[in-house]
C-alpha cells in the first residue's frame, strides 16, 4: 500500500474510533531481522534476512502515522521496540516458514552458506531470527 493510501487508512480508522479511543500499531522496524545459530548455548551470528523491498512499506508505515499525527488525528502516548523471534530446527524449515508467512524474504547465497556451514557443525542446533518490531499507542483526537 502506498503511503498515501496508509494516510488514508489512518484517517478511517479515526473516524471509527471512539473520542479518546486508542490505535495500537505494530509493525517490524526498517533494520533487517538478524540470523543467529545456536551453538553450545552461543549465538553465531549467520546473516540478515533481506526483503524484495528493502523494507520500504515499513518506512512507508512510520512516515503515515508521523502524517496522521501531523494531522492532529492522533497524539502518540508511548513507543517501544520489541525483539521477535522464529525458532526453526533447520534451514528447510526455516524456508518453509518464509515462504508461508514472510514471502517477500530472501536469503543472499552468502547467508545461506553461512547457516549451512554452522548447522553443519553441530546439526542439532536452532536456526533463530530475530526481528525488531515496532509498538506504539496512539490517543485519537
Amino acid at each position: 500500500m502506498a503511503p498515501e493510501g496508509m494516510v488514508h487508512a489512518l484517517e478511517i480508522i479515526h473516524g471509527l474510533l471512539a473520542p479518546d479511543g486508542i490505535l495500537i500499531d505494530i509493525h517490524p522496524s526498517q533494520q533487517p531481522a538478524q540470523l543467529f545459530v545456536e551453538l553450545a548455548g552461543k549465538h553465531i551470528p549467520a546473516g540478515t534476512v533481506q526483503e524484495v523491498d528493502d523494507y520500504i512499506e515499513y518506512a512507508q508505515a512510520t512516515q503515515a502515522l508521523q502524517s496522521a499525527v501531523g494531522q492532529g488525528w492522533y497524539i502518540e502516548e508511548q513507543k517501544a521496540i520489541f525483539d521477535y523471534w522464529i525458532l526453526a530446527n533447520n534451514l528447510v524449515e526455516f524456508q518453509q516458514y518464509l515462504a508461508e508467512n514472510w514471502k517477500d524474504a530472501v536469503l543472499t547465497l552468502d547467508t545461506l552458506q553461512n547457516i549451512e556451514a554452522l548447522l553443519a557443525q553441530m546439526p542439532d542446533s536452532q536456526l533463530i531470527t530475530i526481528e525488531q518490531i515496532n509498538i506504539a499507542r496512539y490517543r485519537s483526537v
